[in-house]
This record gives structure tokens, sequence and C-alpha cells, in this order.
């Protein structure tokens, strides 16, 4: 009798496990990687990278409808008033890269979005703070220190000096002074 019970207790809990709606998906949860909190990054390129769990990336374009377990993100850089309008929104992979960021502090905020741009209901979003620093530039092809760039300039002036010196005259010898041309008028007789 105890085993008959058993048997139908599991049956029965078997059931009710296969008919119920999916709730055993893992609550969709995102990690910024990637630029890390107060990071000075010397670069006006900005990677940024994620990781997460829970919800497939989604491109929306072909699958407006919501779908539980997917989504896609939205990226704001330094956006005091975020929407889906003024977002970023990224649909594969787990990077993105920011070009021409101005040097100062930046705000990075990064949203979980079901296909149609609302929020889960749960809302998944993460931000982070970071510096970005005027990235010194240095030419390969010129000098790299004060004293060469010294050297070359001593040796610009002693070759110019040279060749001013050293060059022979090439001035033209000055004509012999002409006398005015005489006044046509009266002739004296």
């Amino acid at each position: 009798m105890f085993r008959a019970r058993l048997l139908s207790f599991t049956f029965l809990s078997f059931v009710i496990a296969l008919s119920s709606p999916v709730s055993a998906l893992a609550a969709p949860s995102l990690t910024i990687t990637q630029p890390a909190p107060n990071q000075k990054i010397e670069s006006d390129q900005v990677t940024i990278s994620w990781s997460s769990t829970g919800i497939s990336l989604t491109d929306y374009a072909k699958t407006p409808k919501n779908k539980s377990g997917q989504g896609h993100l939205h990226l704001w850089l330094d956006e005091s008033n975020p929407t889906p309008a003024n977002a970023i929104k990224v649909t594969t992979g787990t990077s993105y890269t920011f070009q021409a960021v101005k040097s100062g502090k930046h705000t990075l905020t990064v949203s979980v979005q079901n296909n149609d741009h609302s929020p889960l209901p749960s809302p998944v979003s993460r931000s982070v703070e970071f510096e970005t620093i005027a990235p010194v530039y240095v030419d390969p092809d010129l000098p790299q220190n004060d004293f060469t760039l010294f050297l070359v300039l001593v040796s610009i002036v002693l070759i110019g000096g040279l060749w001013y010196f050293l060059s022979p005259d090439t001035e033209t010898p000055a004509s012999p002074k002409k006398s005015p041309p005489k006044k046509a008028g009266k002739s004296k007789k």
C-alpha cells in the first residue's frame, strides 16, 4: 500500500511539473566586466564588455514579440535621460567599442530589454563610472627627446651657414654709369 501511494505521488508530481509553466528559467543577470569602476583609460576608444546569464540576445527586428529568455541590451554613455530611442542597441556579442570619447569622467549604463524594447518585469540594469584621458600621441618618425631635436636643429644651422659662406659669389659686376640722355629742345647757336 505504501508503495502504491509513493508511486502515485511521484507520478502526480511529475505530471504537475510538466504541465506548469516553465518558471525554472534563471532570472536574467548582467555584469559589466570592462571597464572596471573608476578605471582610467588613456584612449578615446572605450571597449566595454559584459557577461549575462538567463537571457539569449536576439535581434529585435527579426523577433519583435516578447519571448521569455530572449532580449537585447541597451547601452547609454553619459545619458542623463536614457530612453529606448537614444540607446545603442546590442543584439549579439559580449562587447562594444565607443569611438571618439572625449576626455573626462563618464557613466556607462547597460540594461537588458525585452524584444519590444520594454524593460524586463524585474529590470536588470548595471552602471559603471570611469575616466578617459587624452592619449599622448608620439610619432615614431620624429626624434624622441630634446637632445636629438637640438642636434638636428644645430646641424641645419651649420649646413645653412656653410652653404652661405662657401657658395661662389654670383653677383653681377656693376655696369658703368651712363650719362643721362640729352633733352630735346632748342639748340643754342
